[in-house]
């Protein structure tokens, strides 16, 4: 559908079945995309409110499919994440996505 931005390729496509919104990730590397989703099951694990994503392992490598949430922000902005974001900078502003009614803002 279009071109996001982000080092992971992102681009948002629309499921005809069903209307919905996604954001499609092929990666420039297999490991930073599985890297990105063990984040986020991580994430999900602790209750924090990031997207629902799924990976799918392809035979030109894993593409990883999240729900998009229009408006969402990155999760630095939360009191106490940027400690947190310093430690994985290359996720501060990727994948760590959360609507921004969760932040209050």
């Amino acid at each position: 559908m279009r071109s996001l931005r982000g080092s992971t390729g992102a681009i948002l496509v629309r499921d005809p079945a069903t209307d919905r919104l996604f954001v499609l990730r092929r990666g420039n590397s297999a490991d930073h995309l599985r890297e990105e989703f063990a984040a986020d099951m991580a994430y999900q694990a602790l209750g924090v409110p990031v997207p629902k994503v799924k990976l799918y392992e392809t035979p030109d490598g894993p593409v990883k499919l999240a729900e998009f949430i229009e408006d969402a922000r990155p999760l630095s902005v939360l009191r106490g994440a940027e400690a947190e974001a310093r430690l994985m900078p290359s996720y501060r502003n990727t994948l760590l996505l959360m609507p921004c009614w969760a932040t209050g803002t």
